[in-house]
C-alpha cells in the first residue's frame, strides 16, 4: 500500500510531493548491534554518529554535522565504503517503522529518538534547483524540511543488503 507524502519548507516555498510505501513494523535488531529493514531490505545504524549502542540503549553525544561534513567519508571511516546518508524517502520509512514498532513493543530503548535530541537527520535528498540545500527528516515527527548544507543536524548512516 502507498501512502502520500507532503511535506513544506514555509522559509523557501519548497513543497514536495511523493509517494512512499506505507511503513509497517519490519526492524530486527543485528547481533553486530545495526538494525535490519526488511521492508525496504536495508541494514541501518542502531544509533545516531557519535553514540554507540551498549546494553540496548544509546550512549554518548549525538554528533551535529553540516551537509557537507556528514557527506565526507572521514565521517563514514568506522564503515566500509557502502555506508552513506539516506534518501529522504528511504528515512521517513524507517522512521515511520520504527514508531510503529515502538507502539508494539520497543526494539530498543532511548535510541534514535530522544526527548534531548529532537532535531534533524541529514538525508541525501538535495534541494529543488537550490545548490545551499538539503532536505533533512525530523525523527519524532518524520516531516522533511529543507536547510542550507551549513546548518548542523544529526546523521544516520544506512546500507544496502
Amino acid at each position: 500500500m502507498l501512502k502520500r507524502l507532503s511535506s513544506f519548507s514555509g522559509g523557501l516555498g519548497l513543497l514536495l510531493v511523493g509517494l512512499i510505501p506505507e511503513a509497517s513494523a519490519s526492524l530486527t535488531l543485528t547481533a553486530q548491534n545495526l538494525v535490519y529493514d526488511t521492508q525496504q531490505n536495508l541494514i541501518w545504524q542502531a544509533c545516531p554518529q557519535g553514540q554507540t549502542l551498549n546494553n540496548m540503549r544509546c550512549e554518548g553525544t549525538p554528533s551535529l554535522l553540516s551537509w557537507h561534513q556528514a557527506m565526507q567519508p572521514v565521517n563514514m571511516a568506522s564503515h566500509s565504503a557502502s555506508w552513506h546518508l539516506p534518501t529522504q524517502v528511504e528515512l521517513i520509512n524507517y522512521l515511520k517503522q520504527w514508531h510503529q514498532q515502538q507502539q508494539n513493543g520497543p526494539l530498543f530503548a532511548n535510541t534514535i529518538l530522544s526527548k534531548n535530541y529532537p532535531g534533524f537527520y541529514w538525508t541525501s535528498t538535495l534541494g529543488n534547483g537550490y545548490q545551499t540545500g538539503a532536505w533533512g527528516v525530523y525523527a519524532n515527527t518524520q516531516s522533511a524540511r529543507f536547510y542550507f548544507r551549513k546548518t548542523t543536524g544529526w546523521v544516520l548512516l544506512v546500507k544496502q543488503v
